[in-house]
C-alpha cells in the first residue's frame, strides 16, 4: 500500500532511493502510517502492534520515523523528502522487526494518543505506537533520553541505531551514484 501511494505521489529516483516530492505528501504518509490497522495490509505483532512512529524536529521540519511489525522502515519528513527501503537491509530489517517484538508487550502501558495531529515540540521526541485497538504515545525531552537511567532510554538508544543504519546505506547509496 505504501508503495502504491509512493509511486502516485513521487518522482522515485530508484537508484537513490530518495524521494522528491511532486507535492509534500508528508501528512499523507504519516496519515496512512497511523492508520494501519485499518488498512489490513500488514500484519501486527502478536500483541497486536503495527507500528511505531519516532518523532522530533530538525530546525524547522518534522522528522517522523516509521518501523513496522514486518521489518520496514522509513523516514518522511515535513518539507517534503522521504528515505523508504531500509527495511530491504538485513541491518535495519531484522532489528527493527526485533524492535517491535520486544515493545509490543509494553505498549499498552502508555497513554492512548488523544490527538493524531500533534507534533513534537522542538526539543521533544515522541514516539507514538499503532496497535490494533489503539493508538498510545510517550514523549520527553530529547537530550534527557540519552541518560542509561532514563525510562525511554532502551527504546531511545535501539531507534537510534537502527537509524544509522539507514544514514550508511543512504551514504553508500550516494557514493555508488557518485563513482
Amino acid at each position: 500500500m505504501i508503495k502504491s501511494v509512493l509511486n502516485k505521489v513521487f518522482n522515485t529516483n530508484r537508484r537513490e532511493n530518495i524521494i522528491e516530492a511532486t507535492r509534500n505528501p508528508y501528512q499523507e504518509l504519516r496519515d496512512m502510517a497511523l492508520n494501519l490497522p485499518h488498512s489490513q495490509r500488514i500484519e501486527p505483532t502478536v500483541a497486536g502492534l503495527y507500528a511505531l512512529l519516532c518523532e522530533y524536529k530538525v530546525g524547522e521540519t518534522t522528522v517522523t520515523e516509521v518501523y513496522t511489525s514486518e521489518g520496514s522502515a522509513s523516514l518522511y519528513f515535513s518539507n517534503g523528502k522521504s528515505i523508504i527501503g531500509g527495511g530491504n537491509h538485513d541491518s535495519v530489517h531484522h532489528p527493527t522487526k526485533d524492535l517491535m517484538s520486544d515493545i509490543s508487550g509494553i505498549y499498552q502501558a502508555f497513554p492512548r494518543l488523544k490527538n493524531k495531529e500533534d507534533q513534537p515540540d522542538d526539543s521533544e521526541t515522541k514516539f507514538i505506537f499503532v496497535g490494533k485497538n489503539n493508538t498510545h504515545t510517550t514523549s520527553d525531552i530529547t537530550q534527557e533520553m540519552f541518560a542509561p537511567n532514563h525510562r525511554l532510554h532502551t527504546l531511545f538508544n535501539r531507534v537510534n541505531n537502527i537509524r544509522t543504519e539507514i544514514r550508511k546505506i543512504e551514504q553508500s547509496r550516494h557514493a555508488e551514484v557518485q563513482i
